[in-house]
């Protein structure tokens, strides 16, 4: 699990360009684990192989909720929350969409006789709902609050051109083109 978040934090850090953003990513991650963990002794759900693999998969599922989100945050421009609106817009639809087609997928196995298949359903559905609550709810209210400020431009806009293009005016455009 100690690498699996270590996996995160690396790939949080090759992905979204904020240092602050990556240590939320990684909080809510960890947050999403620890309430999965949690929950699952109420569902009569013991720690072995089978729900131990459930958890490492369900590190991939939470990095997808809480990535998106703050990757659109850190891209739009404006104020916090300016940003935040701009993320939920953009990616939180999608996030939904996703959450519910796992959910469709996933359903079956809730009356499955088999032990394996149920672990699998009571991880996931965990994680999903503890996923769609971190990545729509908890962390857009972090980032307003606590996330980096100082996203006047987006990423794009630090980058410097290499050749300035000069744009044409309409006394050089051609009357016609050639043939």
């Amino acid at each position: 699990m100690v690498l699996a978040i270590a996996s995160i934090i690396f790939a949080s850090f090759l992905l979204i360009p904020s240092v602050t953003c990556c240590i939320w990513v990684t909080i809510a991650v960890v947050s999403i684990l620890i309430g999965v963990v949690g929950y699952m002794t109420f569902w009569d759900v013991n720690l072995h192989s089978m729900s131990l693999l459930t958890l490492i998969l369900s590190v991939g599922f939470s990095v997808d909720y809480t990535i998106h989100i703050t990757s659109a945050f850190v891209s739009a421009r404006g104020t916090r929350r300016d940003r935040v609106i701009h993320a939920l817009y953009s990616v939180g639809m999608p996030i939904v969409q996703g959450s519910l087609s796992t959910m469709f997928a996933i359903f079956l196995f809730a009356f499955s006789s088999h032990y394996a298949f149920r672990v699998f359903f009571k991880s996931l559905t965990l994680v999903i709902l503890f996923g769609i609550a971190h990545g729509l709810v908890f962390l857009p209210v972090i980032l307003s609050v606590l996330g980096p400020s100082h996203a006047d431009k987006s990423p794009v806009d630090y980058m410097e051109p290499k050749t300035k293009v000069k744009p044409y005016d309409d006394d050089e455009l051609p009357d016609e083109l050639p043939s």
